[in-house]
């Protein structure tokens, strides 16, 4: 039995004599599993495991013989325990705590100025009382905790606004914090879609990823010289991919995203000229980007349909009326 972020903290077990029975894990700040109860809170089985993960007595006292849980075979760090041969698997290697090294090279280097990491058989950078290693290829456990952390404050901080003037708020930001280039685009896209999402960090990530990807699709476009129809027909397709394909990595529909992205440039065409000629239009083209990438990040948790009609929204009625 799986609990979110928690992971697997209960085994249910339903036996072919109709008995059944729920265990219940017990874990550290690492997540190894420590204790087991049953389901009236008794204490059936006590676990311990020295600094590299190798199992003992539950008195911290070294095991005379090679231990095993009666339970789960999970352990350290919540990993396999090979205890046949006194090794752990951490999926992407093999751990073995005796030696408290792994028993093949990491691929990667992950922090070139820490001299720990080039030590390809280190486990978490020689320092396993505080990290761990869940893949077996990255010091990612610490850092996860740290993310999570900040998440939960973030959406804190944002919750607070209103679901329904997120959008208009999106659409503020962006504009506030347009900007000419990609970088800008990714600031704004990724402001825009954390304010409309209430705070949630992922929502603006893909927000700035789509409104990088709106304003490559725009400046190749720009660089084509094109003028008329195939200015208009050109500019829809370009921006109708981004959008189709942003809404089907989302888990959207494609053609709903296709034709709420690709819809913009055709609306607005007839007014293109004239704008050119009225305002810098290196000023004007972030935010339309910006507030689509923001705007459908936002309402990615929706349906298909219902975050093509945000983007939409977000993406261009909105802001059509800011640049015309």
């Amino acid at each position: 039995l799986g609990a979110g972020d928690a992971g697997v903290v209960a085994l249910y077990r339903s036996r072919s004599d109709l008995t059944q029975e729920t265990r219940y894990l017990h874990r550290d700040h690492l997540d190894s599993i420590t204790a087991v109860t049953d389901e009236a809170g008794a204490p059936l089985e006590a676990l311990s495991y020295d600094a590299h993960g190798k199992r003992r007595n539950p008195d911290w006292t070294d095991a005379a013989v090679p231990l095993s849980a009666a339970t789960t075979d999970r352990g350290y760090t919540g990993h396999e325990h090979l205890d046949e041969v006194g090794l752990i698997h951490r999926n992407g290697r093999i751990y073995d705590p005796t030696l408290g090294r792994m028993v093949s090279a990491d691929p990667f280097v992950q922090f070139p100025g820490n001299l720990q990491a080039y030590n390809r058989y280190a486990y978490v950078l020689n320092n396993p009382l505080s990290f761990t290693d869940p893949s077996g290829y990255g010091l990612f456990g610490f850092f996860k905790k740290i993310f999570k952390g900040v998440k939960k404050l973030v959406r804190a901080a944002f919750s607070i606004l209103p679901r329904k003037i997120r959008p208009f708020a999106a659409i503020a930001v962006a504009i506030v914090l347009h900007d000419p280039t990609i970088v800008g685009a990714w600031e704004s896209g990724f402001a825009a879609g954390l304010v409309a999402s209430g705070g949630d960090l992922e929502s603006g990530i893909i927000g700035a990823l789509t409104a990088g990807a709106f304003h490559q699709a725009e400046t190749f476009v720009d660089g084509l010289n094109l003028s008329g129809f195939a200015d208009t027909s050109v500019r829809a397709l370009a921006h109708g991919m981004v959008g189709g394909i942003a809404g089907e990595v989302q888990g959207g529909d494609f053609l709903a995203g296709f034709a709420a992205a690709g819809f913009h440039p055709g609306a607005v065409a007839g007014h293109r000229a004239h704008r050119r000629q009225k305002c810098d239009t290196d000023r004007v083209h972030p935010v339309r980007p910006a507030a689509r990438g923001g705007g459908g990040a936002g309402g990615r948790r929706g349906g298909g349909a219902r975050r093509g009609e945000v983007r939409k929204w977000g993406g261009h009625r909105g802001v059509r009326a800011v640049v015309q």
